[in-house]
């Protein structure tokens, strides 16, 4: 054998063991990243919708790993009644995840729950696809698709709405879990078309008690004189 035979043979097995080992790689990065989320979370969900500003939202999240590359997670949202100062349901989400042999992240979400659209809560459901990949800052960042619904806009128009772009980042900085998601939807039926954009952070941190993170109600002071001894 030449040795222009053997250079060549030698480039093409590392080659080849070069990209044997880089996927795994990506992989094993993509499952840490997943196995260090596994447990349970609270935190807010701030959003806007066409740039107004909603209601707080809080959640918890827990999170299970089903096998070496799947995990699932199980979103529970809540609004602060401000009657009772105690949590109370705001909708549900599941989200099961996915690592493929590359590293990339296809993150499969189904919910329910309430969107703010013209000053007006409207009930929403959604069935959306995240394919996420490896980030710089070792976190995960990508694309979201999928439909979503919305009661109660004109003509039934929010019936079969679909997502035309969409990206999402995840970032896990010690004990604080970081998602930010930005989505466009659009709806048209007939001669009539509607479409929001929705800016999403989650922010959570190790615990299971929401009640302790909510903001509870500001209670009015009395008037000096309608305390006893007051003067």
């Amino acid at each position: 054998m030449s040795i222009s035979k053997v250079t060549l043979l030698a480039i093409l097995i590392f080659i080849l063991a070069s990209t044997a080992f880089a996927q795994p790689a990506q992989s094993t990065r993509a499952v840490d990243f997943y196995q260090k989320v596994v447990g349970d979370w609270v935190g807010t969900y701030e959003h806007t919708t066409d740039g107004e500003q909603a209601e707080d939202i809080y959640f918890k999240f827990s999170v299970k790993q089903s096998d070496p590359n799947s995990f699932t997670g199980e979103f529970a949202y809540f609004r602060l009644n401000e009657a009772t100062g105690d949590p109370q349901p705001a909708g549900t989400a599941t989200i099961k995840s996915m690592v493929e042999a590359d590293g990339s992240v296809t993150n499969v979400i189904s919910g329910e729950g309430t969107i703010m659209i013209e000053n007006n809560l409207k009930q929403q459901t959604y069935n959306l696809v995240e394919k996420l990949c490896n980030s710089d800052c070792g976190g995960l960042s990508g694309d979201i698709c999928g439909k979503v619904s919305v009661a109660g806009l004109p003509f039934g128009v929010g019936k079969n709405g679909r997502v035309s772009s969409g990206s999402s980042a995840w970032s896990l900085d010690g004990d604080v879990l970081t998602i930010n998601q930005s989505i466009k939807a659009g709806f048209k039926v007939l001669f009539f078309s509607k479409s929001y954009t929705l800016l999403a952070n989650s922010k959570a941190t190790r615990g299971t008690d929401v009640a302790a993170i909510m903001k509870k109600p500001r209670v009015a002071k009395k008037p000096a004189d309608a305390i006893p001894g007051g003067s």
